[in-house]
């Protein structure tokens, strides 16, 4: 800025002038032209071709590294990058990985501070092979491992689950919190027993809807298809259904499972399973029969349901199995046209009259009821409506001989 006889300039523009007539801050400045002045000189250092060419070859480059990162990664053209982050891979990877580890084993252990326990220091009761199958899909092994409750631990293959006294678990060491595990309130627990006979408890909760209750008893399926009604000593929750043990002739452990449980309903009580004896050290074959009995290709609880809705026609008003009903897996597999016999309810009364059949002016119901039991054993699945049939025509046809010889 430059003063000529009381007038100031920016380069040749007039800026400003002198007022001698007032003492301080006597420049009057042309405040308009001062801020365009500045203005114009701001704009062209930065609208100069130095400053141009470089803003434009940075847009460029970043156009280029986008176009390439977007073609690396598979980015279809209708989407495009709008913000790149910087990460540390390696982190990325651990956490990855770590969280991996976390969801598959959720109880896995790496270390142990304390020495496992062993077969010799517990009393196992009964073992059954986690390789056998249990299901129509599934081994004991995978069951165990889908509800998380098999432990993985390094260096240990389980292959056999067993049955211990539970008043022995605290001779076991808990994998989980490192301490001596608690004893159930139950008369029986699970263990878990590996190639090298090292033993550890499963985390296995008690159902106490049915394994405490001495009077709840469901339906029952041995390793032959034989059925039967009983309850259990012990009974722990597994997925959607249970374990339940047992002592059975001579001091033998059995041991049951059900893939789920009744949900209530259409005459049939809720909660009840449909246990299904288990291959052991004593039980060497389960029928196919059994196995594939609630099995996992049944919709939802149909099979457990429609079981037991299949089991009342063998009970009597009490609701237990009519005595020597030999019932079997047939009788209970919620499937209509499976049934190893019928139950009849018969009005011989009504039969008598319909064939004729009169004692001493009266209907002769034994009669009857000789004629029609003898054409049961002779056809035990045929439905009583066809039974009736069939011995009708009989009948009409030895009526129609007699009339044909007289």
């Amino acid at each position: 800025m430059k003063q000529k006889s009381g007038k100031y300039y920016l380069d040749t523009l007039e800026i400003g002038t002198l007022n001698k007539k007032i003492m301080e801050n006597n420049i009057l400045f042309k405040e308009r032209k001062v801020e365009e002045e500045l203005g114009k000189q701001i704009r062209d250092v930065v609208m100069s071709i130095d400053l141009r060419k470089k803003e434009i070859s940075l847009i460029e480059e970043n156009e280029k590294e986008k176009n390439l990162i977007e073609k690396a990664l598979g980015i279809e053209p209708e989407y495009e990058i709008t913000a790149i982050s910087t990460i540390s891979l390696k982190e990325k990877i651990l956490e990855g990985q770590k969280k991996k580890m976390q969801n598959k084993n959720q109880n896995i252990l790496i270390n142990l501070n304390k020495k496992l326990n062993t077969t010799k220091d517990v009393n196992i009761k009964q073992e059954m092979k986690m390789n056998s199958k249990v299901t129509d899909m599934k081994t004991l092994e995978q069951i165990l491992k889908d509800d998380k409750k098999l432990p993985q631990i390094r260096n240990k293959k389980f292959i056999k689950m067993g049955i211990i006294e539970s008043d022995h678990r605290d001779n076991l060491l808990d994998v989980k919190t490192g301490k001596q595990a608690k004893v159930n309130t139950t008369r029986y627990s699970f263990v878990a027993i590996a190639n090298d006979g090292t033993v550890v408890p499963l985390d296995l909760k008690q159902d106490h809807q049915e394994g405490n209750n001495p009077n709840e008893i469901n339906y029952q399926v041995n390793q032959k298809g034989e059925v039967s009604r009983d309850d259990v000593t012990s009974r722990f929750k597994i997925g959607n259904g249970t374990f339940g043990v047992k002592n059975g002739n001579y001091g033998e452990i059995k041991v049951y499972h059900s893939p789920r449980k009744t949900i209530g309903g259409n005459g049939v009580e809720g909660n009840k399973s449909l246990d299904r004896e288990l291959e052991t050290d004593n039980i060497w074959t389960m029928k196919k029969e059994v196995r594939d009995l609630a099995s996992k290709y049944k919709t939802g609880y149909r099979s457990v349901e429609e079981g037991y809705q299949e089991a009342k026609m063998h009970e009597n008003e009490k609701g237990e199995i009519i005595e020597n009903d030999k019932m079997k897996v047939e009788d209970i597999d919620g499937i209509a046209n499976t049934k190893s016999h019928i139950h009849d309810n018969v009005n011989y009364e009504d039969l008598a009259i319909k064939w004729g059949y009169y004692k001493e002016g009266k209907p002769n119901l034994e009669k009857a009821r000789k004629l029609y039991e003898e054409k049961r054993k002779e056809n035990p699945k045929t439905e009583e409506k066809e039974i009736i049939e069939m011995i009708t025509e009989e009948l009409e046809e030895q009526i129609g001989h007699e009339r044909e010889g007289r």
